[in-house]
C-alpha cells in the first residue's frame, strides 16, 4: 500500500470518528409511572401509552442531557416538582446522576482513543474539546 492510500484511508477513518462524535449529542433520561406496552429493542424501546399518550394514570419525568452545550433539560410533572424526597424523583435523579458519570467516562475514553489513533494516521488534528 503506497503512502496516498494510507493518507485516504486514515482520512476515511479520522471523518468516521469525528462523524460518530458530532452524532453522540443528547442522552435522554426517561421514567414512567404507570401502565404501558413497550416494543422493538433494548436500545431503541418504543413505548405506547394505552390511549395514545399520557393520561392521568401515568406519571412521565423526562431529561435530555445535550453534550456537546453541557445543557440539562427535565421535564417534572408539577405534582413532584416541590417534593424533592419523592421515591421516584430520587430515581429519576439517580438514573440522571449516573447517566452523567458515564458519559464522562465515554468522553474521557473517546478523547484518549482519539489522541491514540490521530498519529497513527498520519493526521495533526486535535482531540474535540469535551468542555
Amino acid at each position: 500500500m503506497d503512502n496516498k492510500e494510507n493518507t485516504s484511508s486514515g482520512n476515511s477513518l479520522f471523518d468516521s470518528l469525528k462523524n460518530a462524535a458530532e452524532n453522540v449529542v443528547n442522552l435522554q433520561i426517561v421514567t414512567i409511572i404507570g401502565d404501558v406496552t413497550i416494543s422493538g429493542s433494548i436500545r431503541n424501546p418504543q413505548v405506547d401509552f394505552p390511549d395514545g399518550e399520557p393520561s392521568a394514570d401515568h406519571t412521565v419525568i423526562a431529561t435530555n442531557i445535550n453534550l456537546i452545550e453541557s445543557d440539562i433539560t427535565s421535564v417534572i410533572p408539577k405534582k413532584y416538582a416541590e417534593q424533592a424526597d419523592n421515591p421516584v424523583m430520587k430515581y429519576h435523579a439517580e438514573q440522571v446522576a449516573q447517566a452523567n458519570a458515564t458519559m464522562d467516562q465515554k468522553v474521557k475514553m473517546f478523547k484518549a482513543l482519539f489522541e491514540d489513533i490521530v498519529p497513527l494516521i498520519g493526521g495533526e488534528h486535535k482531540p474535540p474539546d469535551p468542555s
